[in-house]
C-alpha cells in the first residue's frame, strides 16, 4: 500500500509542474512513453540473467520515475516545496 501512496505522492508532486510546462497531451505521451520504456529495459534486463525466471512486470514506477527525470529537465529552476506528512513516517 505504501508503495502504490508514494508513487501517487511523488506524479501529484512531480507530475503538475511538468503538465503545466508541456501541457495534457504531451504529458500523456510521455507517461506512457516513460512506462513502455520502463519496462522494456527491465525485461531486457530480467532475460539478460541467466538465473532469471523470465518473468515481466507491468507497473507505473517506471512511469513515475519517467516523469521525475522530465521533471528535472524541463523544471530544472523551478523550486519545490515538499511537506512530509507524519503519518507516512515511521
Amino acid at each position: 500500500m505504501y508503495h502504490i501512496v508514494g508513487n501517487m505522492l511523488y506524479l501529484w508532486i512531480f507530475g503538475a509542474p511538468v503538465e503545466d510546462r508541456v501541457g495534457s497531451r504531451q504529458f500523456t505521451l510521455y507517461y506512457f512513453g516513460a512506462g513502455m520504456v520502463a519496462n522494456i529495459l527491465f525485461t531486457v534486463m530480467e532475460f539478460a540473467r541467466t538465473d532469471s525466471p523470465g518473468s515481466a512486470v507491468i507497473g507505473a514506477s517506471g512511469a513515475v520515475s519517467g516523469i521525475m527525470a522530465i521533471y528535472l529537465y524541463r523544471c530544472f529552476y523551478s523550486r519545490l516545496k515538499m511537506v512530509l506528512s507524519p503519518v507516512f513516517l515511521r
